[in-house]
């Protein structure tokens, strides 16, 4: 009779033993599950950041300081999936002294190759983050309140380029021979952003207050690159990741200014067109017939 009372004894302790262990495995993996649901990955490896000097910059808004840098994986996973669902925080570690959190709440995935994200700095309403990607090639746009201006960049060979612009060197005016303006360049303006809807996907989201987005005139958009502007962007993965940045940001000026046109992207293009070095000149030739 003992025998038998300390077989089920000992068979009820280790059901108790197990049932424990069981629980601590649960508890143990909801607990790494809350940690990594708290993790903030950041944009960049710092151990592969290096200065950029400025001289070696290519042409583009007159800059404060750059660098370069190698993506983390792991951030560049959030960007690549494009997923719903809540916003998605990166850390933007820019620079050394500037590593702010960026709250990406839109997103759209084109197709597999193709992301276009959309957010803010967090504790910040009036700042802006675009991030596009193409393949493995990002580029970015973000302005902070108070603090500045910044481009990302790809620069080829798995690293990309960081830029802070400067405000206090504005990009010059561009001036035919003749005297008369070509394109007016005025510098970046810190003005408050309101929070971004769809900035280039071609159903349009209006603003609160604004017409139904069936209203809006869309305005479609042919981009045409040369050699060197595929060269200087870091290849052609590079270069459709700038100019689906740049499509983003002009949606968003005419979002912030309330007009109620957005442009869409409908293909791009690179042409045989040989850069003179000009701005000026380059421009001028394409006022005229047969250039």
């Amino acid at each position: 009779m003992n025998g038998h009372v300390n077989t089920q004894q000992t068979a009820w302790a280790k059901g108790k033993v197990s049932t424990a262990l069981v629980l601590t495995s649960v508890l143990g993996l909801c607990s790494a599950a809350g940690t990594l649901a708290d993790t903030v990955e950041k944009l960049f490896l710092e151990p592969d950041r290096t200065t950029q000097a400025l001289s070696a910059l290519p042409p583009g808004p007159p800059a404060r300081r750059a660098n370069l840098a190698r993506l983390n994986p792991k951030a560049f996973s959030c960007l690549k999936a494009g997923a719903p669902g809540a916003p998605a925080r990166i850390q933007l570690n820019l620079f050394p002294d500037l590593q702010p959190t960026a709250v990406m709440t839109d997103a759209d995935n084109v197709n597999g190759d193709r992301t276009i994200s959309r957010g803010q700095i967090e504790g910040q309403p009036g700042s802006r983050v675009i991030l596009t990607r193409d393949h493995a090639a990002v580029a970015g746009s973000i302005l902070i309140l108070g603090q500045g201006a910044y481009q990302i960049q790809y620069a080829g060979h798995g690293q990309h380029r960081i830029v802070e612009i400067d405000p206090e060197q504005p990009p010059r005016c561009v001036v035919s021979a003749r005297g008369a303006p070509l394109l007016g360049a005025q510098p970046p303006r810190l003005a408050q952003a309101p929070p971004l809807s769809n900035a280039v996907a071609p159903s349009v989201a209006a603003n609160v207050g604004e017409a139904p987005a069936d209203l809006f005139s869309i305005i479609d958009v042919l981009v045409v690159y040369t050699e060197q502007a595929r060269n200087g962007a870091g290849g052609e993965e590079g270069i459709r990741a700038v100019i689906d940045c740049s499509i983003a940001e002009v949606n968003a000026a005419l979002e912030n200014s309330q007009v109620r046109a957005r442009v869409r992207l409908v293909d791009r293009k690179e042409i045989g067109y040989k850069e003179s070095g000009e701005l000026d000149d380059d421009l001028e030739h394409l006022t005229e017939d047969g250039d």
